[in-house]
Formats: C-alpha cells, sequence, structure tokens
C-alpha cells in the first residue's frame, strides 16, 4: 500500500489510508509454477454462494394445524375448509394427514444470542426442559450462537448428552465468564461440519448418510452467510443470523423450528425492513420461529423494580447513614436502610434497569414477539413457563395438514401473497402462514429470492428498462492464490432513487434491489448475485446522502474467454428499474509479470477474514470498495495506491 499528497513528494513507507480519494493499483504477479490453474477449478469461496431451494409457485403447498375444543383434528375433509390466494377462492387439489409417523426427522434449531450472566443461566435452564419434553425420536437438534456470526457448538443429532454439552458450552462463555475453551468447541465443530459437507465423511473419515451431508451443506452456508449479510447490508449481527439461517433451511424438505433465545432485538432503523426480510424468508422455508425472552424476571416482578428504581435515591441516601435494622414491611414513615441483596439479585436487577432506561415500558415482546407470530410460533415473555408452549409445538409438528392448490397466478412478480383459511364446519380453529411470495415457476433451482423475481423479468425483455441509471463494472483482477480473480462492482445513486421522508421520524429511507449475473459465451449462468439493501438516515443528512451510493461487489473465478455481465437494479420507493447487458474478455495468463485492472476507490469498509479468506480486495482488516464514478473531488489532497 502507498500513499503519497498530491503536492509532495511521497513518504518513504506509509501504511494506511488518509486522503478522501483513493487510487486501487492491484499489481499482480503471474507466476505459473506456484498459481497453476486448471481446468474448471473453482475458488472454495464459491461454495458461500450455494443457492437457497424454494418451492416453485406453479402449485403451492400450505401446513395446517387444526384444532377442535383444543385437541387435533384426524378427520379434515376439503369441504370442511375454504382457501383464498390473493382474494380468489381455489380449489384444493390434495390434502393429507402428516404425523410423525409418515415423515423425517424434523429439525430444531436452538439460536443463542449474546446474553448476560442471568439470562444465559436462564436460557441454559429452558434449553434443558426443551430437550427433556421434545420426543427423541423424530426430532433432531442443532446448538448454534450468535457472536458476530452463527458460531456452530453442535451439528444436528438426536444425542441429548452431546446436546446438553453443547448447550452448556455455548453459555457458558457468559455465565462462568471468560472463554472456558467454548471457541475451541465452536471451532472443532465448524471443522468437522466442513470436512462433512465437502466430502461426506467426518474428520475420522467415517461415512455419512446423504440427508446428514444435505444438512452440513446447508449448515455451512448458513454460517458463511450470515456474516456475509452483516457485512453487506450492515445489519446488526442477530438478524444477520437469522436471515441467513431461515433462508438457507429452504434446502431441507419439511416444517423446521427455530428457538431463539434473546433478551429483545436492537432498535435501528433498518430494524423494520431486516425483520420482514426474515420473516419472509422463514416462511418461504417452512421455517417456525418460537422466540424466548431469557431474561430471567417476570412482568410481575418487572413492575414492582420499577418502584424500586423509583426509590433509587432513597436507596443511596440510606447507603450514606450507619447501619440499621432492615424492614420487609410495616408503616413505619421514618426512613430505613436498604437491606443488602442476595448473591445473583444484583445482577439481576442491573440487567432490569438497562433494559428499563433503554427500552419502551409499554412494549409487549415487540419485535421478537412480531418475529415468532409471523412465522406461526410462539412468544415466550420473560419469566413465563414454555411447558405448554412445547406441548402444544410436539402436537404441532407431529400432527398437522399438508394443503396443496395452484394459485391463480399470471404474473410472477416475486410480490407477497396473501393466502386466507377459514373453516366452513362449525368449531374448528386453523392455523396456517399468511402467504407465499409469488416466485416464477422453474426458478427453484436457481435459488431466486422474493425480490428478485421483477429484476430477473427485467432481464427476460427484449428491450431492457432505463428508468434507473446506475454503474456496473467487471474488474478483471488476475491469476491470485485461488484461481483467476475477477469482481462485479455495481453502484447505484441514491440521487437516482426515491428517498421518502418521515418527518414523525425525521429519518429519511432509500431501498435498492440488485442483481447481477456472470455468463458464458453459451448463455449459461455461471455466477448469481444479488442484494436486498435499505438505507436510512436523519433528515439533516438526506442532501448529503444524495451524492452517495448503495454497492454491490462481489468477487468470482472464471478461466480465459468472453462472458456477459448483467445487472438490474429496482428502486424499491419508486418501482422504477434500470437493467444493462455488457460483454466482457478475460485474457490468458501472460508469462510473465502483468497489471490488473486500475479504479478508482471510494472507501473502505471493515472486514473479517473469517467471512471470506478469498476476498481479493481485502487489505488488512478492511475491504476496498471500487468507486466506478470517475470522479476526483476537487477537495481530495491525498492518493493513495494499493
Amino acid at each position: 500500500m502507498a500513499e503519497c499528497n498530491v503536492n509532495e513528494k511521497p513518504p518513504a513507507s506509509p501504511k494506511k489510508f488518509s486522503g478522501a480519494v483513493f487510487v486501487l493499483l492491484v499489481l499482480v504477479v503471474l507466476v505459473p509454477a506456484l498459481y497453476a490453474q486448471t481446468s474448471g477449478q473453482s475458488s472454495p469461496a464459491q461454495a458461500t454462494e450455494t443457492p437457497t431451494i424454494v418451492k416453485n409457485v406453479d402449485e403451492v403447498t400450505l401446513d395446517l394445524v387444526v384444532r377442535k375444543k383444543n385437541k387435533p383434528v384426524l378427520d379434515l375433509k376439503p369441504g370442511d375448509i375454504t382457501v383464498a390466494d390473493g382474494g380468489s377462492p381455489v380449489t384444493l387439489s390434495d390434502l393429507r394427514l402428516v404425523t410423525k409417523t409418515s415423515g423425517s426427522d424434523h429439525l430444531v434449531t436452538l439460536v443463542f444470542d449474546r446474553l448476560g450472566p442471568a439470562a444465559a443461566t436462564n436460557a441454559r435452564s429452558i434449553a434443558a426442559k426443551i430437550l427433556k419434553t421434545v420426543p427423541a425420536e423424530g426430532f433432531s437438534f442443532s446448538v448454534l450462537r450468535i457472536d458476530g456470526r452463527l458460531k456452530l457448538f453442535q451439528e444436528y443429532t438426536s444425542d441429548r448428552a452431546a446436546l446438553t454439552k453443547a448447550v452448556f458450552a455455548t453459555t457458558a462463555f457468559a455465565i462462568e465468564g471468560g472463554n472456558l475453551g467454548t471457541e475451541d468447541v465452536s471451532a472443532a465443530e465448524e471443522k468437522r461440519l466442513i470436512a462433512v459437507a465437502q466430502t461426506g465423511a467426518d474428520l475420522a473419515g467415517v461415512r455419512v448418510s446423504v440427508a446428514d451431508r444435505s444438512n452440513a451443506q446447508m449448515m455451512l452456508a448458513a454460517l458463511r452467510e450470515s456474516q456475509r449479510i452483516v457485512q453487506d447490508q450492515r445489519t446488526q449481527p442477530s438478524l444477520g443470523a437469522l436471515l441467513a439461517l431461515t433462508r438457507e433451511q429452504a434446502q431441507v424438505p419439511g416444517r423446521k423450528i427455530v428457538f431463539y433465545f434473546a433478551q429483545g432485538l436492537q432498535t435501528d432503523p433498518n430494524l423494520g425492513d431486516m425483520l420482514r426480510n426474515v420473516v419472509g424468508a422463514a416462511n418461504r422455508s417452512g421455517v417456525t420461529v418460537y422466540a424466548i425472552d431469557a431474561n430471567t424476571l417476570s412482568e410481575q416482578v418487572s413492575e414492582g423494580l420499577l418502584s424500586t428504581i423509583a426509590m433509587g435515591g432513597m436507596r443511596a441516601a440510606s447507603a450514606q447513614t450507619p447501619a440499621g435494622p432492615s424492614y420487609s414491611g410495616g408503616t413505619s414513615t421514618s426512613a430505613q436502610p436498604v437491606a443488602q441483596l442476595p448473591p445473583g439479585m444484583q445482577t439481576e436487577i442491573s440487567e432490569q434497569t438497562g433494559r428499563f432506561e433503554t427500552g419502551d415500558p409499554s412494549d409487549n415482546g415487540g419485535p421478537l414477539a412480531q418475529l415468532a407470530l409471523s412465522t406461526g410460533g410462539a412468544y415466550v415473555p420473560a419469566g413465563q413457563s414454555v411447558k405448554k408452549t412445547l406441548q402444544r409445538l410436539i402436537e404441532d409438528m407431529t400432527t398437522y395438514y399438508e394443503a396443496s392448490y395452484v394459485p391463480p397466478i399470471k404474473d410472477f412478480d416475486g410480490k407477497f401473497r396473501a393466502v386466507l383459511v377459514k373453516p366452513v364446519a362449525k368449531g374448528l380453529k386453523i392455523k396456517s402462514r399468511a402467504g407465499y411470495f409469488a416466485v416464477p415457476p422453474g426458478s427453484s433451482g436457481a435459488g431466486m429470492r422474493a425480490f428478485e423475481a421483477p429484476l430477473m423479468k427485467a432481464l427476460s425483455e427484449p428491450e431492457l428498462p432505463t428508468d434507473i441509471k446506475f454503474r456496473a463494472a467487471v474488474l478483471r483482477l488476475g491469476d491470485l492464490a485461488d484461481g483467476n480473480a475477477n469482481a462485479v462492482v455495481v453502484e447505484v445513486p441514491l440521487a437516482a432513487v426515491e428517498l421518502r421522508q418521515d418527518s414523525n421520524t425525521n429519518l429519511f429511507s432509500a431501498h435498492v434491489a440488485i442483481v447481477a449475473q456472470i455468463k458464458n459465451k453459451a448463455g449459461t449462468v455461471l455466477e448469481h448475485f444479488s442484494e436486498d439493501v435499505p438505507r436510512h438516515g436523519s433528515l439533516e443528512t438526506i442532501e448529503k446522502a444524495r451524492s452517495e451510493v448503495v454497492t454491490l461487489q462481489r468477487h468470482f473465478v472464471a478461466g480465459p474467454g468472453e462472458y456477459v455481465v448483467e445487472v438490474a437494479v429496482m428502486d424499491r420507493n419508486g418501482g422504477k428499474t434500470g437493467a444493462q447487458r455488457n460483454t466482457f474478455e478475460i485474457a490468458p495468463a501472460p508469462a510473465g509479470p502483468a497489471l490488473s485492472d486500475l479504479s478508482l476507490v471510494s472507501r473502505t469498509d471493515p472486514f473479517n477474514v473469517d467471512t471470506d479468506a478469498f476476498e481479493p480486495m481485502r487489505y488488512d482488516n478492511a475491504r476496498v470498495v471500487p468507486s466506478l464514478s470517475g470522479h476526483v473531488s476537487t477537495e481530495a489532497k491525498n492518493v493513495t495506491f494499493l
């Protein structure tokens, strides 16, 4: 890395960015003996792009939980219910009862967010009850923790002893303090996971079943995708992890359960958009979320604690007086010292106080409840027993109906279509998902996400739309350690999209969806990238924001030849779309040293090498983001070379 002032001689040995504008210059030394590229070789990083598999909407399948007098109904007939899709009545083509004896194992995932000591202790206890209550037969569990990204502590298994050990390990850091080797447990389990996913055998060479390998591949994709989402969409790790997990579980057929242990979701401008993304992915993947508030105090105790907090001044004052007798009741009006709290209670009160100071006291579950109920699950408030919830979960997972029908759809636009199921027979209570995303038939193999449907439609039009002006380029970086590396960069100016203004929240919002594809000369799709990017900011900064851009940046490996890059962009606020299709060529590796493409650089973003060890734009702990505008600010004084 080199940096110089445009008015002075360059310093001798700098190693940092200090200018507002940078120049990226990658010098690639091509050494055939060291970096020989074999035909068909792919980058290990390509495994992170495992596509999401979803059901086509040429036939919709619904899971229905039907009860009468609080007991499961076992003799439901098509005439007992009516189904409407987007307001239009439909005729069922199939209705069948599914029981625990008619299907394979159900996957249950225990996900622990970052928890305080008291909450982690409570979560450990609740998890033990779940493992004790849910039958070993017909259910396989995995254990994960959210810590920057998803971290695996136990792959799917029915071994209760192994699961109990994993739950202990993932909560040990918060409860006992210190590492205690818990990261070693996670690292070892992930190493085994990689071996199973890539080879179909564990580290000892023992072959696993096809289903176990499929589950391992799904889990590995979720681990890698979780941090990619956090970095690309600049969202909190909790939501990035949940989105990755629910999205990738679409690869596994059947109903899936996620128990999410948390102390609430952090409020930020992107929370609403990301929560909708998680709910949409869960509903499309057949994932039901049970959100468990791991805080240890019940609502009644919380109300009492408010009084305690209000009396904080009295406690502080009493701490300055000589020790005296403590009182648990009575009518005396004289100030009395407060008794010393028992061990552990101080931590609980400290945690609860923080929640009252930073949260909304009128929030009855808030985002956690919304997440659970919108996916057909349940929200368990702090202090509430999970016994009834578990009993209902087991019944719902082992006795339900699958109903299928052909949807009345003419335009597969990727939009959400509401499905309403109503009973005809008296006394029936039916629980089903709220609807689905209208993804075109035949797109499941490409892993199409709902927001991509209108973009893919735009790319299929004879004349590409041009309502949004944006920039796209393929940077050829040369022969690196993992092959002939290239990067596709898409840059959407915020000035080209609608910035919605909300005077009530004093915020503006932009929402951009991007799809980019790399095709070979024959038209075969080699790489498919996409991102749905919400952007928010205060109204005071809206003018400055108009000069900024939304960037999609992905890298790929391809051999010498001619290629096509297709890019489509949608302004989801304004409904406008733009698309481009351009050809590019990757030249054969020369015999000697060569230069990569040259590009201006707009900024650097924090980057964790664990996300992608083969990221070609990485410099130390940052990723360089190119600028495609070609403009250099008149205020720029320094230029940095890479």
